[in-house]
């Protein structure tokens, strides 16, 4: 038997107003008192793409018919703002926050995550979750706990030109993939499989498969040991486009990459001819 449900309860949590062009994603969490905890990402400013931002919370005492007036839950320490909160209860009790500060809308965007051991009341200082500057998105309401263990996304220092600069970015080693230490049953299962954008585990047949101790200590190793200088991602046969100097806009393909003079021998058609010249890392871009 199907009820239908006679009256729907609608109320705009997060209302704009003057000096507050819009507001966009946010989380819920619920309070060791019952109550209801949200965040939300509080635009001001111009409302563009990349205007300031901070991040608002409210609080409901029934069940999210009502909240509370709007107060400060992370403010803008950023360059650019703060965005896409999240919310954890840990097995200690306590909460946990995460957020996206970015300082860049191209090269500077890390996820930090604070410490509550009062259920919301104080909040410890931010903490990276990234050691290393790079560009790092993550949506709001995503942060799980496993059971014990760690989630891993190896990644490696590259070089790259943007705009005629020299930066240096985080590559992913194993992109689409992460790595999870759990231990495996029902719950976790169900966990991981239900989390949004995770297409399943890598099997052999119906049942993960575990990696060996050795492939585990060689990525920790790569993970947490010495840090190797930034990965130079041009490659012979590559076709580059010249950015700077005088040979700016031509087109050519890479001869030879020296990576510790930090500059490439790129065939230039002048004249109908495939001269070779030598050009700084900087003064070229990938097509």
């Amino acid at each position: 038997m199907t009820r239908l449900i006679e009256t729907l309860h609608e109320e705009i949590v997060a209302p704009t107003g003057p000096g507050n062009p819009r507001n966009t994603e946010g989380a819920i969490i619920a309070l060791k008192d019952g109550r209801l905890l949200l965040g939300y990402t509080r635009y001001y400013g111009d409302g563009a793409d990349h205007a300031p931002a901070e991040i608002y919370g409210r609080i409901s005492a029934d069940g999210g018919y009502t909240w509370g007036t709007p107060f400060l839950l992370q403010a803008n320490i950023g360059q650019r703002y703060v965005m896409s909160v999240s919310f954890l209860r840990l097995l200690s009790g306590d909460l946990l926050m995460g957020f996206m500060i970015k300082h860049h809308e191209l090269d500077d965007a890390r996820y930090y995550v604070r410490h509550s051991p009062d259920d919301g009341q104080t909040w410890g200082e931010p903490v990276a979750t990234m050691a290393e500057p790079g560009y790092f998105v993550v949506c709001n309401d995503r942060l799980v706990q496993t059971r014990g263990g760690r989630i891993i996304v190896p990644t490696e220092p590259e070089l790259r030109t943007r705009s005629g600069k020299r930066v240096e970015v985080q590559r992913k080693v194993f992109p689409g993939y992460v790595l999870i230490e759990m231990v495996l049953d029902d719950s976790t299962w169900y966990l991981i499989k239900s989390t949004t954008g995770v297409t399943g585990f890598v099997t052999s047949g119906n049942k993960p498969v575990p990696l060996q101790n050795k492939e585990v200590e060689d990525i920790l190793q790569a993970v947490d040991g010495p840090k190797m200088p930034p990965r130079v991602k041009w490659q012979v046969n590559e076709v580059v486009r010249v950015v700077t100097g005088p040979f700016a806009e031509f087109t050519g393909k890479i001869e030879d990459v020296n990576g510790q003079k930090e500059t490439l021998k790129v065939l230039i058609s002048i004249f109908g001819r495939d001269t070779p010249v030598e050009l700084e890392f900087s003064q070229v871009e990938r097509l």
